[in-house]
Protein backbone atom coordinates (compact mmCIF):
# COMPACT_ATOMS: atom_id res chain seq x y z
CA UNK A 1 0.00 0.00 0.00
CA UNK A 2 1.59 3.40 -0.98
CA UNK A 3 2.10 5.73 2.07
CA UNK A 4 2.65 9.33 0.84
CA UNK A 5 4.29 12.63 3.05
CA UNK A 6 3.92 15.95 2.14
CA UNK A 7 6.81 18.53 3.71
CA UNK A 8 6.96 22.02 2.61
CA UNK A 9 7.31 26.06 3.84
CA UNK A 10 4.17 28.15 3.68
CA UNK A 11 4.65 29.92 0.71
CA UNK A 12 1.17 31.07 -1.84
CA UNK A 13 1.82 27.91 -4.66
CA UNK A 14 2.72 24.84 -2.37
CA UNK A 15 -0.28 24.27 -0.69
CA UNK A 16 -2.00 23.52 -4.37
CA UNK A 17 0.65 21.81 -5.05
CA UNK A 18 0.69 18.83 -2.22
CA UNK A 19 -3.15 19.29 -2.06
CA UNK A 20 -3.29 18.04 -5.72
CA UNK A 21 -0.36 15.84 -4.75
CA UNK A 22 -1.94 13.52 -2.77
CA UNK A 23 -5.21 13.38 -4.31
CA UNK A 24 -4.18 10.33 -6.85
CA UNK A 25 -2.97 8.59 -3.63
CA UNK A 26 -5.90 8.92 -1.57
CA UNK A 27 -7.46 5.66 -2.84
CA UNK A 28 -4.40 3.58 -1.72
CA UNK A 29 -3.78 5.07 1.54
CA UNK A 30 -4.83 7.66 4.23
CA UNK A 31 -3.49 11.06 4.26
CA UNK A 32 -1.38 12.10 6.81
CA UNK A 33 -1.28 15.80 8.81
CA UNK A 34 1.42 17.83 7.15
CA UNK A 35 3.63 19.63 8.92
CA UNK A 36 4.55 23.26 8.66
CA UNK A 37 7.66 25.19 9.46
CA UNK A 38 7.13 29.01 10.09
CA UNK A 39 9.22 31.39 7.78
CA UNK A 40 10.18 35.03 9.11
CA UNK A 41 8.65 37.98 7.96
CA UNK A 42 12.02 38.99 6.27
CA UNK A 43 12.01 35.15 4.50
CA UNK A 44 8.54 35.35 3.54
CA UNK A 45 8.01 36.17 -0.65
CA UNK A 46 4.88 38.26 -1.63
CA UNK A 47 2.97 36.68 -4.69
CA UNK A 48 4.40 40.00 -6.88
CA UNK A 49 7.80 38.43 -6.35
CA UNK A 50 7.94 34.73 -7.06
CA UNK A 51 8.41 35.19 -11.14
CA UNK A 52 9.55 31.32 -12.73
CA UNK A 53 12.68 32.19 -15.00
CA UNK A 54 12.44 32.22 -18.92
CA UNK A 55 11.62 30.01 -19.98
CA UNK A 56 9.66 27.88 -17.97
CA UNK A 57 6.46 30.43 -17.10
CA UNK A 58 3.91 27.86 -17.60
CA UNK A 59 5.06 26.08 -14.42
CA UNK A 60 4.96 29.11 -12.23
CA UNK A 61 1.76 27.71 -10.02
CA UNK A 62 3.72 24.57 -9.37
CA UNK A 63 7.34 25.10 -9.52
CA UNK A 64 9.67 27.66 -8.01
CA UNK A 65 12.89 27.16 -10.14
CA UNK A 66 14.63 29.89 -8.83
CA UNK A 67 17.38 28.22 -7.53
CA UNK A 68 18.48 26.53 -10.57
CA UNK A 69 20.97 27.76 -12.73
CA UNK A 70 20.06 29.27 -16.62
CA UNK A 71 22.69 27.14 -18.02
CA UNK A 72 20.59 23.97 -16.18
CA UNK A 73 16.73 24.84 -16.67
CA UNK A 74 17.57 25.85 -20.48
CA UNK A 75 18.69 22.13 -21.20
CA UNK A 76 15.98 20.53 -19.25
CA UNK A 77 12.90 23.16 -20.86
CA UNK A 78 11.47 22.08 -24.34
CA UNK A 79 9.05 24.79 -25.09
CA UNK A 80 5.94 23.02 -27.55
CA UNK A 81 3.00 24.80 -28.99
CA UNK A 82 0.28 22.19 -30.48
CA UNK A 83 -3.00 22.33 -30.41
CA UNK A 84 -6.27 20.01 -30.89
CA UNK A 85 -9.70 20.19 -30.73
CA UNK A 86 -12.65 17.65 -29.13
CA UNK A 87 -16.05 18.70 -28.49
CA UNK A 88 -15.20 22.28 -29.28
CA UNK A 89 -12.86 22.29 -26.37
CA UNK A 90 -9.00 23.29 -27.34
CA UNK A 91 -6.24 21.68 -25.86
CA UNK A 92 -2.66 23.63 -26.02
CA UNK A 93 0.85 22.26 -25.13
CA UNK A 94 3.22 24.47 -23.87
CA UNK A 95 6.41 23.48 -22.55
CA UNK A 96 7.68 20.01 -20.87
CA UNK A 97 10.78 20.42 -18.47
CA UNK A 98 12.73 17.32 -16.60
CA UNK A 99 14.74 14.71 -17.45
CA UNK A 100 14.86 11.04 -18.50
CA UNK A 101 12.85 10.06 -15.17
CA UNK A 102 11.08 12.94 -14.27
CA UNK A 103 9.10 15.26 -16.61
CA UNK A 104 6.37 18.00 -16.09
CA UNK A 105 4.08 18.59 -19.22
CA UNK A 106 2.38 21.98 -19.31
CA UNK A 107 -0.99 22.43 -21.02
CA UNK A 108 -3.85 24.21 -21.29
CA UNK A 109 -7.65 23.83 -21.81
CA UNK A 110 -10.06 26.61 -23.41
CA UNK A 111 -13.53 25.91 -24.22
CA UNK A 112 -16.40 28.03 -25.76
CA UNK A 113 -17.68 31.53 -23.47
CA UNK A 114 -21.38 29.76 -23.89
CA UNK A 115 -19.67 26.62 -21.87
CA UNK A 116 -17.74 28.89 -19.05
CA UNK A 117 -17.27 26.57 -16.36
CA UNK A 118 -18.46 23.28 -17.51
CA UNK A 119 -15.55 21.48 -16.88
CA UNK A 120 -14.26 20.63 -13.19
CA UNK A 121 -10.45 21.15 -13.12
CA UNK A 122 -10.65 17.60 -10.72
CA UNK A 123 -12.27 15.71 -13.95
CA UNK A 124 -10.07 15.42 -16.17
CA UNK A 125 -7.37 12.72 -16.98
CA UNK A 126 -3.96 12.66 -18.08
CA UNK A 127 -1.77 9.80 -19.42
CA UNK A 128 2.05 9.66 -21.36
CA UNK A 129 2.71 7.07 -23.53
CA UNK A 130 5.78 5.81 -25.34
CA UNK A 131 5.31 6.52 -29.23
CA UNK A 132 2.48 7.42 -31.38
CA UNK A 133 -1.36 6.50 -30.30
CA UNK A 134 -3.28 5.82 -32.85
CA UNK A 135 -6.85 5.21 -31.38
CA UNK A 136 -6.99 7.17 -27.54
CA UNK A 137 -9.39 5.52 -26.49
CA UNK A 138 -7.61 2.15 -26.53
CA UNK A 139 -4.70 3.57 -24.00
CA UNK A 140 -3.77 2.56 -20.89
CA UNK A 141 -1.77 3.75 -18.16
CA UNK A 142 2.01 2.59 -18.91
CA UNK A 143 3.71 0.19 -16.36
CA UNK A 144 6.50 1.76 -14.98
CA UNK A 145 5.07 5.31 -15.55
CA UNK A 146 3.38 7.42 -12.56
CA UNK A 147 1.31 10.12 -12.95
CA UNK A 148 0.41 12.86 -11.18
CA UNK A 149 -2.25 16.15 -12.54
CA UNK A 150 -2.26 19.21 -11.27
CA UNK A 151 -5.27 21.42 -12.77
CA UNK A 152 -6.54 24.95 -12.14
CA UNK A 153 -9.32 27.48 -13.45
CA UNK A 154 -7.36 30.43 -14.31
CA UNK A 155 -9.92 32.38 -15.98
CA UNK A 156 -13.82 31.55 -17.04
CA UNK A 157 -12.96 29.62 -19.72
CA UNK A 158 -9.43 28.50 -18.90
CA UNK A 159 -8.10 25.40 -16.93
CA UNK A 160 -3.89 25.32 -16.61
CA UNK A 161 -2.71 22.17 -16.02
CA UNK A 162 0.57 20.76 -14.75
CA UNK A 163 1.23 17.02 -15.26
CA UNK A 164 4.08 15.06 -13.70
CA UNK A 165 5.53 11.81 -15.10
CA UNK A 166 7.82 9.58 -13.13
CA UNK A 167 9.27 6.42 -14.12
CA UNK A 168 11.57 4.63 -12.09
CA UNK A 169 13.91 3.56 -15.12
CA UNK A 170 15.01 6.18 -17.97
CA UNK A 171 12.70 5.44 -19.93
CA UNK A 172 11.84 9.36 -21.25
CA UNK A 173 15.49 10.12 -23.27
CA UNK A 174 16.79 12.50 -25.75
CA UNK A 175 15.03 11.16 -28.87
CA UNK A 176 12.03 9.20 -27.41
CA UNK A 177 8.69 9.75 -29.13
CA UNK A 178 5.94 11.01 -26.75
CA UNK A 179 2.30 11.36 -26.55
CA UNK A 180 0.25 13.06 -24.30
CA UNK A 181 -3.54 11.69 -23.89
CA UNK A 182 -5.92 13.67 -22.22
CA UNK A 183 -9.50 13.33 -21.37
CA UNK A 184 -11.37 15.84 -20.56
CA UNK A 185 -13.52 15.26 -18.43
CA UNK A 186 -13.04 11.67 -17.81
CA UNK A 187 -15.48 9.74 -18.99
CA UNK A 188 -16.38 11.83 -21.76
CA UNK A 189 -14.86 10.42 -24.75
CA UNK A 190 -13.38 13.91 -25.70
CA UNK A 191 -9.82 13.05 -26.01
CA UNK A 192 -6.60 15.10 -26.92
CA UNK A 193 -4.00 13.88 -28.25
CA UNK A 194 -0.44 15.67 -28.79
CA UNK A 195 2.76 14.04 -29.71
CA UNK A 196 6.42 15.03 -29.81
CA UNK A 197 10.02 14.05 -29.83
CA UNK A 198 11.70 14.50 -26.29
CA UNK A 199 14.57 17.04 -27.39
CA UNK A 200 14.99 18.06 -23.26
CA UNK A 201 17.41 16.32 -20.76
CA UNK A 202 18.19 17.97 -17.34
CA UNK A 203 21.46 16.65 -15.42
CA UNK A 204 21.11 13.99 -12.93
CA UNK A 205 23.54 11.90 -10.55
CA UNK A 206 23.32 8.91 -8.78
CA UNK A 207 25.17 6.79 -5.88
CA UNK A 208 25.32 4.22 -3.72
CA UNK A 209 22.79 3.61 -1.06
CA UNK A 210 24.64 2.91 2.24
CA UNK A 211 23.45 2.05 5.66
CA UNK A 212 26.03 2.72 8.75
CA UNK A 213 27.88 0.15 8.56
CA UNK A 214 29.12 1.36 4.98
CA UNK A 215 27.03 -1.95 2.95
CA UNK A 216 25.39 -0.95 0.11
CA UNK A 217 21.39 -1.25 0.71
CA UNK A 218 20.89 0.55 -2.82
CA UNK A 219 20.96 3.42 -4.81
CA UNK A 220 20.02 6.65 -5.18
CA UNK A 221 19.30 8.79 -8.36
CA UNK A 222 18.94 12.60 -8.18
CA UNK A 223 17.60 15.36 -10.73
CA UNK A 224 16.71 19.25 -9.57
CA UNK A 225 12.75 17.74 -10.21
CA UNK A 226 12.66 14.71 -8.57
CA UNK A 227 14.65 11.54 -6.08
CA UNK A 228 14.43 8.20 -6.74
CA UNK A 229 15.69 5.87 -3.61
CA UNK A 230 15.70 2.28 -4.59
CA UNK A 231 16.59 -0.46 -2.15
CA UNK A 232 17.63 -3.91 -2.70
CA UNK A 233 15.57 -5.57 -0.11
CA UNK A 234 12.06 -5.40 0.84
CA UNK A 235 11.19 -3.29 3.85
CA UNK A 236 8.92 -0.56 5.50
CA UNK A 237 9.92 2.62 4.15
CA UNK A 238 7.47 4.49 5.39
CA UNK A 239 9.37 6.18 8.49
CA UNK A 240 11.87 7.52 5.69
CA UNK A 241 9.62 9.44 4.45
CA UNK A 242 9.93 12.43 7.34
CA UNK A 243 13.88 11.89 7.41
CA UNK A 244 15.22 13.04 3.47
CA UNK A 245 17.32 16.07 3.40
CA UNK A 246 19.66 17.31 0.84
CA UNK A 247 23.23 18.57 2.34
CA UNK A 248 25.73 20.71 0.85
CA UNK A 249 29.83 19.67 1.03
CA UNK A 250 30.07 21.93 4.36
CA UNK A 251 27.02 19.28 5.57
CA UNK A 252 24.47 22.28 5.68
CA UNK A 253 20.84 20.67 4.84
CA UNK A 254 19.83 22.40 1.53
CA UNK A 255 16.52 24.07 0.74
CA UNK A 256 14.07 21.88 -1.32
CA UNK A 257 10.77 21.95 -0.85
CA UNK A 258 9.46 17.83 -0.97
CA UNK A 259 6.91 15.81 -1.24
CA UNK A 260 7.63 12.16 -1.04
CA UNK A 261 5.86 8.59 -1.23
CA UNK A 262 6.98 5.03 -1.17
CA UNK A 263 6.04 2.91 -4.57
CA UNK A 264 6.50 0.04 -2.70
CA UNK A 265 8.46 -1.74 -0.33
CA UNK A 266 11.65 -1.20 -2.30
CA UNK A 267 11.41 2.42 -4.11
CA UNK A 268 11.00 5.95 -2.83
CA UNK A 269 10.01 8.81 -5.00
CA UNK A 270 10.68 12.52 -3.73
CA UNK A 271 9.26 15.27 -5.71
CA UNK A 272 11.09 18.77 -5.55
CA UNK A 273 8.47 22.13 -6.20
CA UNK A 274 11.78 24.01 -5.71
CA UNK A 275 14.03 22.27 -7.42
CA UNK A 276 17.82 22.30 -6.31
CA UNK A 277 20.92 22.90 -8.18
CA UNK A 278 22.23 19.34 -8.30
CA UNK A 279 25.77 19.97 -8.47
CA UNK A 280 25.41 21.72 -4.70
CA UNK A 281 23.90 18.35 -3.52
CA UNK A 282 26.70 16.84 -1.83
CA UNK A 283 25.11 14.08 -0.09
CA UNK A 284 21.83 12.74 1.25
CA UNK A 285 20.74 11.39 4.40
CA UNK A 286 17.12 9.35 4.90
CA UNK A 287 17.11 8.36 8.31
CA UNK A 288 20.21 6.02 8.77
CA UNK A 289 20.66 5.63 4.95
CA UNK A 290 23.43 7.37 3.40
CA UNK A 291 24.61 8.57 -0.14
CA UNK A 292 27.43 10.82 -1.27
CA UNK A 293 27.97 12.26 -4.50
Amino acid sequence: MSQFFSFRRKRWLLPLLCLLLALPLAACGQKEEEPTQEITKEQAVQPDEIKTPTPAEPFQAYLDLSNLPPEDLASATQTLDQKTEAGGITCQLLQAIGDARTLHVAFTLTYPADQAGAIDPTSLTALLVLGEVKDPTTVQAPAGISTVLQAAQTDETTISCTATFTCQEPQLEKGTVLSLVVEAPAGSGLFHTLTWTAENQGTFREAPLLDKSGKQVGDVVLSPFAMNLTFQEPSDLTPLLTAITLKDKEGKAIEAWQSARADSQQHILVFFSLPPAVEQVASVQAGDFSATF
